[in-house]
């Protein structure tokens, strides 16, 4: 199953700003930069998926796989203090590498390898300068990405191995 933990490895090998999960007590490195990854919604795809063809019997317990497909939506925020007289936003290089690196072959593979997959529509990056609490000009950018992956549940099961419909034995 997916989870933030696996978007902060990938997010992490590509960008030398740190990369905090979103809602953690970490502090934000303005001055170097940093990643927040923030989980903003999380929605089922698919009603669970059973099949009773494929029983896993334990013992006297027997299981099924169920199979819901999941859509989470993250928004990675980007933040820096532009060093003096930098004649370019870094946060707005960093964004834009993140943005397709997310989108190339090798996040693809690995995502396939966890079975998941990032939607191919990335949103727009969105620009924005503010203050900071020490009266520093912060670039910011912030872009939402969207991995779907499947949640497998194993759900307990009866076995009857004979029924009566009516005055009909079936099995047994």
């Amino acid at each position: 199953m997916f989870n933030t933990a696996l978007l902060y490895e990938i997010v992490s090998k590509q960008t030398p700003y740190d990369v905090i999960i979103g809602g953690s007590d970490l502090p934000a490195n303005f001055d170097k930069g940093c990643v927040i990854i923030t989980l903003i919604n999380s929605q089922v795809l698919t009603q669970s998926y059973k099949d009773f063809s494929k029983i896993t019997t334990q013992g006297d317990t027997h299981t099924i796989q169920s199979i819901t497909r999941v859509q989470n939506n993250y928004q990675l925020d980007l933040y820096r203090c532009n060093p003096r007289n930098l004649e370019y936003s870094d946060v707005e290089i960093q964004a834009q590498g993140l943005r397709e690196y997310l989108k190339s072959y090798d996040v693809a593979d690995y995502m396939q390898t966890i079975q998941a997959e990032i939607l191919p529509t990335i949103s727009q990056i969105s620009f924005l300068t503010d203050f900071n609490e020490q009266k520093k000009l912060v670039n910011r950018a912030f872009f939402e990405v969207s991995i779907v992956f499947d949640v497998i549940n194993m759900q307990d099961v009866n076995i009857f191995d004979k029924i009566t419909l009516g005055n009909t034995l079936i099995g047994g």
